[in-house]
């Protein structure tokens, strides 16, 4: 094997190793983001939650005015209609009467209706707040992991691309150019293998004086397809 072959595969696996350190930052990185949202996400339910009981409260509180006010209309009307003079006036007294008690069974109701709503979601905040502060410590304790492993990553990145670099001089220049090219191509890949006559990085079939010039490994050799460096494994 010449040593261009050689010294082009090892590259290869250094830049392997760079593009799965730059999957694994680009997940825990989607990890980070996804765990900070899930917070957001917690503490705006509580607050939301919050907010509800707290709303719900002051109508409640509206709604027991309201009846009080109309408990002493109802009383005052009551205290009237005593003094009504004639059919008409307790008549009318009546119909204002029956008014004020239809109002205050629609409040009633619509009372009844808000407190067990209070009951319930007040209930559903004392659970949320159990769960809070644990849910929170686990989720930033992700966000620290997944910090520490980007960390790590950045560390072999940063390493493999230096051994990447300082190797890559021994090419001349057009062969570096292509190969560092290559690199970046769709699948990352600058040099593969044979694989059945195939050329592994395109799946076309390379042509039999291809094969044969690549012989064991002596001579740089392109597939006419995507342009890949090509070797025979041993």
């Amino acid at each position: 094997m010449i040593d261009e072959i050689s010294k082009m595969i090892e590259l290869q696996k250094y830049w392997d190793v760079v593009v799965r350190a730059e999957k694994e930052i680009e997940s825990a990185e989607k990890e980070i983001s996804n765990s900070k949202n899930d917070i957001k996400n917690i503490n705006a339910k509580h607050s939301e939650l919050k907010n509800r009981i707290k709303t719900l409260k002051a109508e409640l509180n509206g709604k027991d005015i309201e009846l009080g006010r109309l408990a002493e209309k109802e009383n005052d009307l009551a205290a009237k209609r005593e003094s009504a003079q004639n059919e008409k006036q307790l008549k009318a007294f009546n119909n204002e009467i029956d008014a004020i008690k239809e109002s205050k069974n629609s409040i009633e109701e619509a009372t009844f209706q808000q407190m067990n709503d209070l009951e319930i979601f007040t209930s559903d905040l004392e659970k949320m707040e159990k769960l809070l502060p644990e849910e929170t410590a686990n989720l930033k304790e992700k966000i620290q992991m997944m910090t520490e492993r980007i960390s790590r990553f950045l560390e072999t990145k940063e390493k493999n691309n230096n051994l990447l670099n300082e190797n890559s001089v021994q090419f001349s220049g057009p062969v570096k150019s292509k190969f560092m090219k290559l690199l970046n191509s769709a699948n990352k890949k600058a040099i593969v293998a044979i694989e059945k006559n195939t050329c592994s990085g395109c799946r076309n079939v390379l042509p039999v004086n291809d094969i044969n010039e690549l012989g064991d490994n002596l001579k740089l050799v392109s597939c006419q397809n995507c342009g890949k460096f090509i070797y025979r494994e041993k």
